[in-house]
């Protein structure tokens, strides 16, 4: 009996001993643990002098960046708030399109810069606002037109809402901050900034380009000036990307290098129908008699010859418009014709180029399907 006294009492000691280690351990690394979290923001891991690396930047100077982030050298990397740095840069700089900021443990940080690209202007009370790429305006009411950038009517720019006030009464809506630069182009119609974005986005993808202009105005109804030759009806925003791309194959493939008129999309065949550009077409020196041209309902005006190495264009323009063009074994022919009673309009169109055959494309348009 007194053994086991003695055995029990001696495990009751082992235990307890390896407890209190147990605790002055735990103690041990809260304490460790408390000092090396004093010293990381007191003393270790602070910006030095020569710890900032800034990338991407060639419109704002170093120091510039430095100054508007908040950034001095000492500052503590782990209590440094990197998207409060990234914020007030965009807001402040508004040729920053985007901006990351990252950590460089010990002792630096980076910053890595998007700047903007000008991709339009647009109207705005009688000036025009530059827009960029990601839809932030960078100029407002510049009074000269930047022809090398597209031109976009009909968006009616708007200021964002000032959410820090009560809504209108009569309208359920914030009030509208005045239209600053940095700031989201945003029009009074929402749907209309969502277009342009898909517009952009297509150009890009297409590598579409030569857009002089973009009408927006009836956005059921989009219109585009390409090279400053050709109107191109969109129609509405459905799509957009396909009807740009028979669009753009019809201009680079189809037409002449100098045409001049308009092409609109037929959705429901997914086809390009094309309007040329009227001409004036001389007078013939023969004068028609009152009862000749009594007695035809359709009048032949074939009167204007070309002939230039090899090439003919028979331009007969009236109610019967057939149009043919001979270049040196290349063939375009472009029968059309107009019925002002109608208002109907059918050209059927076959191009040969002396070795291949793209077909003759007739939906009761001058049109390109089969692309």
């Amino acid at each position: 009996m007194e053994e086991q006294r003695k055995y029990t009492s001696t495990a009751v000691r082992q235990i307890r001993r390896r407890s209190t280690i147990n605790l002055y351990l735990t103690l041990g690394a809260a304490v460790i643990a408390a000092v090396g979290s004093l010293l990381s923001v007191n003393v270790f891991f602070n910006l030095s002098p020569t710890g900032l690396s800034i990338n991407g930047s060639s419109l704002y100077a170093p120091e510039q960046i430095q100054q508007v982030g908040g950034l001095v050298p000492g500052q503590n990397l782990i209590r440094l708030n990197t998207d409060f740095i990234e914020q007030r840069l965009k807001d402040n700089l508004v040729y920053i399109d985007s901006v990351e900021v990252v950590k460089d443990y010990p002792d630096g940080l980076v910053i890595n810069i998007s700047e903007a690209k000008k991709i339009a202007q647009i109207e705005y009370e009688g000036g025009y606002c530059t827009l960029s790429a990601s839809g932030r305006l960078l100029e407002i009411g510049a009074s000269e037109r930047d022809k090398k950038l597209p031109l976009i009517a009909g968006f009616e720019l708007v200021g964002e809402e000032n959410t820090s006030v009560g809504k209108d009464e009569k309208t359920g809506e914030y009030p509208r901050l005045p239209i600053r630069a940095g700031a989201e182009a945003l029009s009074a119609d929402k749907q209309k900034a969502v277009i342009i974005t898909e517009l952009f986005e297509a150009f890009s993808k297409l590598d579409f380009g030569k857009i002089a202009k973009i009408d927006i105005t009836d956005r059921t109804d989009i219109k585009l000036v390409y090279d400053g030759r050709i109107q191109i009806d969109l129609g509405s925003a459905v799509d957009l990307d396909i009807k740009l791309m028979y669009i753009q194959a019809v201009i680079e493939k189809k037409l002449p290098e100098n045409y001049e008129g308009t092409l609109w999309f037929n959705s429901n065949d997914k086809s390009v129908s094309t309007l040329p550009k009227k001409t004036e077409v001389p007078q013939s020196a023969s004068t028609t008699t009152s009862s000749d041209a009594d007695s035809s309902s359709e009048t032949d005006s074939s009167q204007a010859a070309w002939d230039n190495g090899g090439q003919a264009q028979d331009n007969g323009q009236a109610q019967d418009n057939g149009q043919t063009w001979d270049n040196g074994g290349q063939t375009w022919d472009n029968g059309q014709t107009w019925d002002n009673g109608e208002q109907t309009w059918d050209g059927g169109q076959t191009w040969d180029n002396g070795y291949t055959d793209y077909g003759t494309y007739d939906n009761g348009n001058t049109d390109y399907g089969g692309w």
